[in-house]
């Protein structure tokens, strides 16, 4: 009877022993470092599909279907996760940190000179005061006006202190002072002597300390290690990260660390460079000139023909005739598609737009083509002029094109560049262009 009661006691064991090899086995597999598609520098713009086993400054141990290779981390484009879903969060607050890095947040405090901020991914991070450039508010109010005004208060030298950058009465007003304290309704401020608070649906955006407006503080920036995109939008500038099994650790130049999972990652970037849509650059000036109209009505026509932004002159969305790949055309379909992009310039020709880059930027490039509905007779130049000086200059006439045409310009300490429209032809039909994914590269 023992002996029974023994043997039973030690299959139980052994079944217990089982069970919790079998649980640990499924936590394991449940702890399975991310499958990543790594896209290499090389000519070939060649890629490998795998899951990361470790990697450190120098190097990518990554297993592939073919085994495990070491892949040196100077031979790589980015890193792309494929567990990684977009997380869209309503009405987004966008903090602009020094090194470059914008984190898209639900909801931010001051506490103890810190932004305590809780991103869309749903982890905290506390960047400090003084590594903040500024805060911006999503409101119903053009975010190009709004991004033109952060612009100019953080050029501008005669302010020296926190700003509130204000919507009121359908214009924006900036009021100079320090922040004190930041809550999830007000933000209380001090100007001299007094003390008021503001409630911040009346506030569009704060920037701190003039942040971010010298060269000399962004040069101690200007090298990250990775360029890391997050699912909800956020973009960090990182100094190094590791990966352990399914957790990547990520320190940001500014020197917050940050425990995220694969799921929280779009991609990591390894280009030295940073590129910048150049529709998220206010112009400093966008003008048009007639080519044959009476005097009377040029001022009625500048307005109905100067350039625009992310949208075309006969619909919301901008568009151009792109090739089709040769088996559609094979198959007898027409030889070009229209395809719809969400940013790019509408502009006619005429057209002349201007913006203050600060030499910060090495080159301009984009794609420049004729509006689907020009008419064929359209014949233009496409300008681009770098501190005065003509840098480009790319003929067009739309019965000769068979689709958009790339342009790649260098610009290396350019103050001023200015984008043209000409009349090619003495004549204005059909000279109507469209500018898409145009950036600026630093």
């Amino acid at each position: 009877m023992s002996f029974d009661r023994l043997g039973t006691s030690a299959f139980a064991t052994t079944l217990m022993s089982v069970a919790a090899l079998c649980i640990a086995g499924q936590a394991n597999l449940g702890a399975q470092t991310p499958t990543v598609e790594v896209r290499l520098l090389d000519q070939s713009k060649s890629t490998k599909v795998g899951t990361i086993i470790d990697s450190n400054i120098d190097v990518l141990q990554l297993k592939t279907s073919q085994g495990v290779e070491n892949l040196l981390i100077e031979t790589l484009e980015s890193i792309n996760f494929h567990e990684s879903a977009l997380t869209k969060i309503e009405s987004p607050i966008k903090i602009g940190l020094l090194d470059g890095s914008e984190l898209v947040v639900s909801e931010c405090e001051l506490v103890d000179q810190k932004i305590e901020a809780r991103l869309g991914i749903g982890i905290n991070i506390q960047p400090p005061k003084r590594k903040v450039r500024s805060i911006i508010f999503e409101r119903p109010e053009s975010r190009r006006k709004l991004a033109s005004h952060v612009s100019d208060v953080l050029r501008d030298d005669s302010i020296a202190a926190d700003t509130l950058v204000v919507f009121r009465k359908g214009e924006f007003n900036v009021i100079e002072g320090i922040v004190n304290k930041l809550g999830r309704t007000n933000v209380e401020f001090s100007i001299d002597d007094q003390t008021a608070e503001v409630n911040l649906a009346k506030v569009s955006a704060i920037t701190f300390f003039k942040a971010g407006a010298t060269n000399a503080t962004n040069d101690q920036y200007s090298d990250p290690f990775a360029t890391c995109q997050l699912a909800d939008g956020s973009v960090l500038r990182l100094r190094r990260f590791s990966v352990n099994q399914d957790k990547i650790n990520a320190i940001t130049l500014t020197g917050q660390e940050l425990n995220l999972v694969a799921q929280n990652l779009i991609s990591l970037s390894f280009k030295t460079t940073t590129t910048v849509p150049i529709s998220e650059l206010p112009p400093t000036t966008n003008d048009w000139t007639p080519l044959l109209a009476p005097r009377s009505i040029q001022e009625h026509l500048r307005q109905l023909r100067l350039a625009r932004f992310d949208s075309s002159f006969d619909g919301p969305k901008i568009s151009l005739d792109v090739p089709r790949t040769q088996q559609q055309a094979a198959l007898g379909k027409t030889p070009t598609i229209t395809k719809t992009f969400d940013s790019g310039i509408a502009i006619y020709g005429g057209g002349r737009i201007a913006w203050q880059l600060g030499g910060d930027y090495k080159l301009v490039r984009g794609s420049v083509g004729f509006a689907p509905s020009a008419s064929p007779l359209g014949q233009v130049n496409f300008r681009i002029i770098a501190d005065g000086r003509l840098v480009s200059e790319l003929p067009m006439q739309k019965s000769e094109m068979k689709g958009p045409a790339d342009f790649e310009v260098e610009i290396d300490d350019c103050q001023r560049m200015v984008f043209e429209i000409d009349y090619a032809d003495g004549n204005s039909i059909g000279d109507l262009v469209h500018m898409v994914d145009v950036v600026l590269e630093k």
